[in-house]
């Protein structure tokens, strides 16, 4: 198994934050009425509390691409599985919530990630589906992660086939270069040997979007390489 795979291969199986109960009574006694509610100072205790004990809790790593994301979730984004957009009244149920990095969070937007359209689906908070087969991407609350990714060549992220890796790849654009930088650094790779990784890897990547992350990747590392000498 690769060393990173170790590394980031946690999931959040019958996790549950322990929100204090004055904060959790706010949200519980809440009567959601759309999307906007969850800008509202109601809620604010909920979300400071659910991201710095989530964010430990994957090890601040990304809930999707596994890259790093900010100590306690500070600047990150409360990632609602099933949109808040789409389903309002499922903002505040744990199994559709984790900690995202901004990239994740905004290349999947609002689309429907549910096996069924969100219509199939009904609205109350109860009826948010608990089972990894209602979902067509990676759900950590469900999922084990090394089941739908893989690691090539040491540091790449690789999608497996006929799993939910696809989906969240390209629902999610893990094409990034930021991915494979993030994991680099991860594994302490020197500036050098990283050089030497992403040339052996552009040489025989044939996809164009996984080609033009290596390029930018290596220059990347090109410019450390620089400042370094």
């Amino acid at each position: 198994m690769p060393q990173l795979i170790k590394i980031l291969d946690y999931n959040l199986i019958e996790y549950t934050p322990s929100i204090d109960t004055i904060n959790q009574q706010k949200v519980d006694d809440r009567i959601i009425v759309g999307k906007e509610d969850w800008s509202l100072g109601f809620c604010k205790g909920f979300k400071e509390l659910y991201k710095i004990q989530t964010s430990r809790k994957q090890k601040r790593k990304c809930m999707y691409c596994r890259i790093t994301i900010n100590i306690d979730g500070s600047g990150n984004a409360i990632e609602h599985i099933t949109p808040r957009e789409l389903k309002p009244y499922w903002m505040f149920v744990v199994r559709n919530l984790g900690i995202a990095c901004d990239n994740c969070n905004s290349s999947k937007g609002d689309k429907n990630i549910l096996r069924l359209p969100e219509t199939n689906y009904g609205n109350p908070s109860n009826h948010c589906p608990n089972n990894s087969a209602e979902y067509l991407i990676f759900n950590p609350h469900f999922d084990k992660w090394s089941d739908h990714f893989d690691i090539e060549d040491d540091c790449f992220l690789k999608a497996r086939p006929d799993t939910k890796g696809p989906a969240t790849y390209k629902y999610c654009n893990m094409h990034r270069y930021h991915i494979i930088i993030d994991y680099l650094e991860e594994l302490q790779i020197r500036s050098p040997y990283s050089h030497k990784i992403l040339v052996k890897r552009i040489r025989k990547e044939k996809n164009p979007q996984k080609l033009s992350a290596l390029k930018s990747a290596l220059n990347y590392i090109e410019e450390l390489i620089e400042q370094e000498n």
